[in-house]
């Protein structure tokens, strides 16, 4: 049987080729693709009906590189630019005239296609009938690649529709020509969760946080990741978590997924911190080093500080209460009132599907108003593989009325800074505070929130001891630290010291024991908690994706709906 398909085949392949004279030249085309991203082209895709599985992947690439009119393979620019491209080969018949392709379900404006040749690829020019032309005749074995384009990092997407899949429609120019259709998928921009590893932390570093910079030095030998220092001339802006919004492009090779960095930048109109001049360098040195830098949208005044990426996180994979599966997490942000995270980055995160819809809170009790003041993930040997830190005014409560029962209420909290006071003080004139209760029920709704869409009991949250005042944090937050390839770097909360130990900070490690973190404390007073922010808000860490074959969860979904 094998060996009649073969000669079948044979039959049919000379048949092809070597058509009668005065006969109608084919219309039939074969057409091959990276499907299954195992590297190589399989087909021929069938024409008489949809693909049934797989699908092409294409990378988005910078304009700056997508508009050459020619790539070539052995400029050290382009390297594996080819891997990041979805590939077609077309098999043409003799006298088959002009190839046509279109592009369906996508802005013509981001599709860039090419031909190859030996060199590299040519670019294909868009026609004025809106479809990609090019002359089959003489060339039976036409290679070709598709390309998704964003715009320069200076002009923002805006609210245009950004699709995150198509279909490449190629057939021959003229009647009864059959057509080939393949899908392909734009591959996903996706924010690592704290439970991704870090490669490297970035961090300003200037005459206020220079003893911080020193104490993160350190522990970046201990915890494995490289500090990244920008020399700051502004110390009204030292806040790195609000530049940027890290994230990653994965794509399949044949030797192993690849991941390419990318950032989301432009989420700061900068109109009361004079912050152009650290954006603009952070986004320049990115750039430099191979980051796509992706600008959703231009802020503004109206939104304060809710918009800045301080206000955007990503939960780790779970299972939702629904029983929904969100392998790489889901976007988390707050909301204060009517001012939420731009609504330009929400569409565009919306866009790449996989971590929405979006986890919301409120953070309509806090000045800043950042999720990342609130909500803190660190792994655990629990069924979810992760807790939830929240900041406690309750907690801290504990810690201060314990103090008070063995009769150190004179001893002093905050020792050595401007807000020095006694634990005795503090749990009078703050703990105490109506704002603090509103805070502890702000704080249950959180919980109950989140324990319903990350599908989590009572045990998997954890309780920081944190105080409020004018919904900044007095006590230095615990939960705005990071997290770092099993560690956990905490803001040091100058509590009151017995016998040698801070009593905060033992309050901290105790809490954490049902984490699997090594804790360690960074002093970041002088350089941060005096101006409303912790190590969290002027850190930001580029991390690796754990699982970056996201092709294969797609697949999984798409396999599970057909049955």
């Amino acid at each position: 049987m094998r060996r009649l398909s073969r000669w079948l085949l044979l039959i049919a392949g000379c048949c092809w080729g070597t058509a009668s004279a005065g006969s109608e030249p084919s219309t039939n085309i074969r057409v091959y693709a990276d499907l299954l991203h195992e590297g190589s082209l399989v087909g021929p895709v069938a024409t008489d009906k949809p693909v049934e599985r797989g699908f092409c992947i294409t990378v988005p690439i910078p304009t700056s590189v997508a508009d050459l009119d020619e790539i070539q393979a052995e400029d050290p620019r382009f390297e594996g630019l080819g891997e990041r491209l979805a590939r077609v080969r077309v098999e043409t018949p003799p006298g088959a005239g002009v190839l046509r392709i279109a592009c369906k379900d996508i802005g013509e404006n981001r599709i860039r296609l090419y031909r190859r040749d030996a060199h590299g690829w040519l670019r294909i020019k868009l026609g004025p009938d809106h479809v990609f032309s090019l002359p089959a005749d003489g060339d039976r074995v036409i290679e070709i690649a598709v390309a998704v384009v964003y715009p320069k990092s200076d002009r923002p997407l805006g609210r245009q529709p950004w699709a995150s899949s198509f279909t490449l429609e190629i057939g021959l120019q003229g009647a009864g020509s059959t057509v080939v259709r393949i899908p392909c998928r734009v591959a996903p921009f996706l924010i690592p969760s704290p439970l991704d590893p870090v490669a490297d932390v970035l961090i300003v570093d200037h005459k206020a946080t220079e003893a911080t910079v020193e104490a993160m030095k350190v522990q970046a030998a201990t915890v494995g990741f490289r500090l990244v220092p920008y020399q700051g001339r502004r110390e009204s802006d030292m806040w790195m978590q609000d530049t940027i919004q890290p994230g990653l492009f994965a794509y399949p090779t044949p030797e192993s997924p690849r991941m390419m960095n990318a950032a989301l930048i432009g989420g700061r109109r900068h109109w009361r911190h004079g912050s152009n001049e650290l954006d603009a360098r952070v986004r320049e040195t990115l750039q430099k080093c191979g980051f796509l830098t992706v600008q959703p949208g231009v802020s503004g005044k109206s939104t304060a500080w809710t918009d800045r990426y301080g206000n955007l996180e990503a939960t780790p994979p779970h299972v939702d209460g629904r029983r929904r599966r969100f392998p790489y997490g889901r976007i988390l942000t707050g909301r204060q009132g009517g001012m939420a995270m731009h609504p330009d980055v929400l569409k565009f995160l919306e866009a790449q599907g996989l971590q929405w819809p979006p986890i919301v809170i409120d953070t309509s009790w806090l000045m800043i108003g950042h999720v990342d003041e609130v909500v803190q993930f660190v792994p655990a040997k629990n069924e979810a593989g992760f807790r939830v830190l929240l900041p406690s005014p309750r907690a801290a409560r504990k810690v201060l009325d314990a103090a008070v029962g063995r009769g150190l209420g004179d001893v002093a909290v905050f020792a050595g800074t401007r807000d020095a006071t006694t634990v005795g003080e503090l749990r009078r004139s703050v703990a105490a505070s109506d704002e603090n209760r509103r805070v502890d029920a702000n704080i249950e709704a959180v919980e109950k929130h989140l324990a319903l869409e990350l599908n989590l009991d009572q045990a998997d949250f954890v309780h920081l001891p944190v105080l409020f005042d004018h919904g900044v944090a007095v006590i230095p937050n615990g939960v705005n630290g990071l997290v770092a390839n099993g560690h956990f770097l905490v803001p040091d909360p100058h509590g009151p010291m017995h016998e040698g130990k801070d009593l905060f900070a033992e309050a901290i490690v105790s809490a954490l024991d049902a984490c699997d973190v090594k804790v360690a404390f960074i002093d970041v007073w002088d350089a941060y908690h005096i101006r409303a922010g912790e190590l969290h808000c002027g850190t930001n860490a580029i991390r690796r994706l754990r699982d970056p074959a996201w092709w294969k969860h797609v697949e999984a979904e798409q396999s599970n709906d057909s049955e």
